[in-house]
């Protein structure tokens, strides 16, 4: 009869905590023992009354180290948002890579000063690599245009994928409210393949 592990889950040894309320896999560790590479375990700081039409980066991010990227790759983001305005403000979010867009959602009305809740879930997809590679992503229940809420959003980007870059959720209010607030409770980054 073969020996059989006594836990057959191997323990992730290769998550660290990194002293802001995150974590994240260490460089060098074994993937395979586990999809994630980053989960906050604290919302980011709150957004206070940012400017009209002033793009606002969360400070939760992950830096996608240059060694991920290969062509097929597929990560999966998830970001849950609490957010207010008032006055038929729009809100706006946006994933990014660097400072290059991947994905824009349309932009949401925020009426009351209470809080609303989004969560978005983006599959990014490397399709090319190199200075001017390209990167796909599907983000469902979100709209453009005549787009209906339950259509999937796809987008294209060119990123230079030859070293690490930073993976991040930016919000954008369309009018300068004091009621305009936005806290990023949610950020967790996978690797699916």
């Amino acid at each position: 009869m073969p020996n059989l592990p006594t836990d057959p889950i191997p323990a992730v040894s290769g998550l660290r905590s990194l002293g802001t309320g995150s974590q994240q896999a260490v460089a060098g560790d074994d993937y395979r023992l586990s999809p994630l590479l980053y989960a906050n375990t604290a919302a980011s700081t709150t957004l206070t009354k940012p400017g009209a039409g002033t793009e606002t980066n969360f400070d939760l991010n992950y830096t996608v180290p240059a060694s991920l990227s290969l062509v097929g790759r597929v990560l999966r983001v998830t970001a849950c948002i609490e957010a207010a305005g008032g006055s038929a403000t729009t809100f706006t979010t946006k994933l990014k890579m660097g400072s290059v867009t991947l994905s824009t959602t349309t932009a949401a009305t925020l009426t009351a000063t209470t809080q609303s809740h989004f969560s978005m879930s983006w599959l990014v997809k490397y399709t090319a690599l190199g200075a001017s590679g390209t990167i796909t992503t599907s983000c469902p229940f979100s709209k453009r245009g005549t787009a209906t809420l339950l259509d999937t959003l796809t987008q294209t980007a060119t990123v230079d994928t030859t070293g690490s870059n930073v993976l991040q959720v930016s919000a954008t209010w369309s009018t300068s409210l004091a009621t305009n607030i936005g806290t990023l409770r949610e950020l967790i980054i996978e690797r699916l393949n």
